[in-house]
């Protein structure tokens, strides 16, 4: 990072994703300045938990969403559900999964169970296209 303040920021989020409950944001986003008049860039910083073994040895503890708010906002939830035909229900987790914090806290503010919210998710994949969450927040974001 050119900002050292910035810099300081992003690391102690990445950092602390290692020590924090995988289902809470490690800090809140971080506002990264470009260069030529440009908006700025947002940096989230989500708890990442690995399944499988990372090729450099130790386990990822962070995961970066980049977001350029210029590209325009997060489609609400009917424009979800025209777009990709999803159920009243399907949308509302989908824009919930969107803060960042999880399918449990995603599926409370819903207010369903963690196994409707895997069953919705599981269906808003297919519909979607994608395999994983972080691919579908990045078509949501990208919608």
């Amino acid at each position: 990072m050119r900002d050292a303040k910035t810099d300081i920021r992003l690391k102690s989020a990445v950092q602390s994703c290692a020590r924090i409950d995988p289902h809470k944001p490690c800090g809140k986003p971080i506002g990264v300045q470009r260069e030529h008049g440009q908006a700025e860039l947002v940096i989230d910083v989500l708890p990442y938990r690995s399944n499988t073994g990372n090729p450099h040895g130790t386990p990822a503890a962070a995961m970066l969403v980049i977001r350029a708010p210029e590209r325009g906002k997060v489609a609400d939830m009917e424009d979800l559900r025209v777009r990709f035909d999803l159920t009243p229900a399907e949308a509302a987790l989908a824009v919930e999964m969107l803060k960042g914090d999880g399918r449990a806290a995603a599926a409370a503010r819903c207010g369903i169970s963690i196994n409707t919210a895997r069953t919705h998710l599981m269906r808003i994949f297919e519909k979607t296209g994608v395999k994983r969450q972080v691919e579908l927040i990045r078509v949501l974001m990208d919608s």
